[in-house]
């Protein structure tokens, strides 16, 4: 089961508690417990034994809207939502349903048959064995096409490095996701306000801020940086200085200020946050 949450604030602060939304389901499938199969710098691969010794495969990705299904025997039902509209590509069909007031896409390769019947939606993959459901920001028909065109482009091996550009005071951070194919995925607003990847045009509303689409490969993130000072300046001043920091960071007036978007009291993330201040 997944779902997309909806973000709540309030006087207390902000939340967006998971729901699920919608449900897959295939024939046979009666495991006891998600195993993770695979994973790397921002994906993981899960797994459900069927019976046959088939598994139901997923790949999840952060900042991605899709979930990648691979499904035993090609069939699969999707149970909790309301079926909107159908979509046909060039090698690959599509439905829109909605569910808790959000739009869902599943997207199958080929002419895969889609049947709907209440809050159920069943599709045989064919000789496929590829599903994958997105959530859509928009329902209008660019963005359906888009999200359908990038459907099966999935993520490789993700990894993350980094490089300190010392005679700049910069550290600049990559992001490959491991494949020459190009991807629609997430960049979250400390990554695309300091990064010249273009974007899609196209958001979410998150609990960090607003996830921003952009169609990539890999991008690079180019960070300010001018070092960190070891120790207190020695001299006549120390003990006065030793005092000061003592006092900002230990001060009942919360000298470090509230994060954007916390109104409650002092918490561990938010503070542990701050000190990255100093």
């Amino acid at each position: 089961a997944f779902g997309w949450p909806h973000l709540s604030v309030d006087e207390e602060g902000f939340r967006a508690p998971h729901r699920d939304s919608l449900r897959l389901e295939v024939p046979g499938l009666q495991a006891e417990a998600t195993l993770v199969s695979g994973f790397s710098d921002w994906t993981v691969d899960l797994s459900w034994p069927a019976d046959g010794g088939e598994q139901l495969q997923a790949t999840m990705m952060k900042g991605s809207p899709y979930l990648y299904f691979t499904v035993p025997g090609g069939a699969a039902t999707l149970v909790g939502a309301d079926h909107l509209s159908d979509y046909e590509f060039a090698d690959r069909t599509a439905v829109l349903l909605t569910a808790a007031d959000r739009h869902y896409l599943v997207i199958a390769r080929g002419d895969a048959p889609f049947e709907a019947a209440g809050r159920r939606l069943a599709v045989r993959t064919g000789s496929s064995t590829e599903l994958t459901v997105a959530v859509v920001p928009a329902v209008d028909e660019a963005t359906i096409e888009l999200f359908a065109r990038h459907a099966f482009s999935r993520p490789g091996e993700t990894r993350t490095s980094w490089r300190w550009l010392k005679g700049e005071g910069a550290v600049e951070v990559s992001f490959d996701f491991g494949t020459d194919s190009a991807l629609l995925t997430g960049l979250y607003p400390h990554q695309y306000r300091r990064s010249s990847q273009p974007l899609a045009g196209l958001a979410y509303d998150t609990p960090r801020g607003e996830l921003q689409l952009a169609v990539t490969s890999g991008f690079t993130v180019r960070l300010p940086f001018t070092g960190v000072q070891p120790a207190l300046p020695a001299g006549e001043r120390a003990a006065e200085a030793a005092q000061l920091l003592h006092d900002y960071v230990t001060g009942t007036s919360r000298m470090f200020g509230l994060m954007p978007g916390q109104t409650r009291e002092s918490d561990s993330y938010a503070d542990g946050t701050s000190f990255g201040r100093l």
